[in-house]
This record gives structure tokens, sequence and C-alpha cells, in this order.
């Protein structure tokens, strides 16, 4: 009789134990996100009039199928003529 009261009691605190273990763990694992409000920089946005947009745009409007053999970019051309230099051979 003495074991199976000591089984029950084992089993019980067995239970208990896991039980307060996994309640702990979800409580502490449950925090609130921070929210962090940056101030906006002028200097991180790309305007119509900046320099890099007209780059940009320039770049990307240029046509330059001609030279794709050499440089394999229709945004870019070569300033033809272009000297080749191989294995120190022109």
């Amino acid at each position: 009789m003495k074991s199976l009261i000591k089984t029950y009691v084992m089993k019980s605190l067995l239970k208990f134990l896991t039980i307060t273990f996994f309640a702990l763990l979800v409580f502490t694992s449950c925090q609130d996100e921070v929210i962090e409000e940056t101030s906006i920089n002028e200097q991180e946005f790309i305007t119509a009039s900046s320099p890099l947009s007209s780059l940009m745009q320039s770049t990307s409007a240029r046509d330059g199928r001609v030279d794709n053999i050499l440089d394999n970019a229709n945004c870019l051309s070569v300033n033809l003529p272009v000297t080749v230099i191989v294995n120190g051979i022109t």
C-alpha cells in the first residue's frame, strides 16, 4: 500500500513540475516588441533633382545595343574604336 501511495505522489509531483515548467517557459518567452522610431535623414533620399538620380536616368535611358559583344550591357556604351590586348598581342 505504501508503494502505491508513493507512486501516486511521485506521478502527481512529476505532473505538477512538468506543468509548472511549461507554464514558466510560455510566460517568459512572451515579450513586448520594442518599436523604435528613427528620425528621417534628408540625405538618405534620392530626389529627382539629385546628381545620383540624373546619373541613374542617363544610364537607364542609354541604348548601348551596338557594342554588346564587348560589354554585354544594353545600358552602357563603349567609346569605339577599342584596342584589345590579349597575352601581350594587340
